[in-house]
């Protein structure tokens, strides 16, 4: 995730992070009306450019599995990551998420979900790619956001500004809060369980299938 976070409090399942994240498809404009309508005390922070480049196997076994390998791109630092199955409960999802710097010793467990085993992880994202590419993986597809951290006084969630390049707006909320929130503004139509990924993957096929 790289943009500073509130992570004490993250819940663990065998030392892995889970994740908690509501999605609302939502102007950014209409959600700080929101927030201080209800009162609600913020600041917006940083705002910082994520490229996100999505790895599959062939027969998009982990696609297809619910679960995601990503290499994120962020004002010069190279994260991998691995996303695990999404348990839905009311308006978010939780899963596994493991993030390590590349070149990282524990960079090694991240490519050891995905069935890769090294002895070194490689240290640079060409290594990486084509340590991916020797190892059957493809690109699927590249995520471009940019994301702007919105500092929430008194809530234990991080809270995302996300303009997406080929979606739009939505907001982001991470964390035991978030399923209150989306309850004290009222959003629970604006919520969205499909991740980015999955929404640029069916744009594009719509796009094919209409040229076709």
């Amino acid at each position: 995730m790289i943009l500073a976070e509130n992570t004490d409090e993250m819940p663990k399942l065998n030392g892995h992070a889970i994740e908690k994240e509501v999605k609302l498809r939502i102007k950014h404009a209409r959600f700080l009306g929101l927030l201080e309508k209800h009162g609600l005390k913020f600041s917006i922070s940083k705002t910082a450019t994520q490229r996100d480049l999505i790895f599959d196997f062939p027969d998009f076994r982990l696609f297809r599995g619910d679960q995601l390998f990503r290499i994120r791109l962020e004002n010069g630092k190279v994260m991998l990551t691995f996303k695990g199955r999404r348990d839905i409960s009311r308006y978010s999802k939780r899963r596994i998420e493991i993030e390590e710097d590349i070149g990282s010793e524990r960079a090694i467990d991240v490519l050891e979900k995905i069935g890769i085993r090294v002895s070194e992880p490689p240290s640079t994202l060409e290594a990486t790619v084509e340590l991916l590419k020797r190892s059957g993986m493809i690109m699927v597809i590249e995520v471009v956001k940019e994301r702007t951290l919105l500092n929430l006084e008194g809530w234990g969630c991080n809270v995302y500004l996300d303009k997406v390049r080929g979606l739009g707006e939505f907001v982001e909320i991470e964390g035991e809060g978030a399923d209150q929130l989306v309850d004290v503004l009222d959003l629970p139509k604006a919520v969205v369980i499909e991740s980015y990924v999955e929404m640029l993957v069916r744009s594009l096929d719509h796009e094919l299938s209409s040229i076709s």
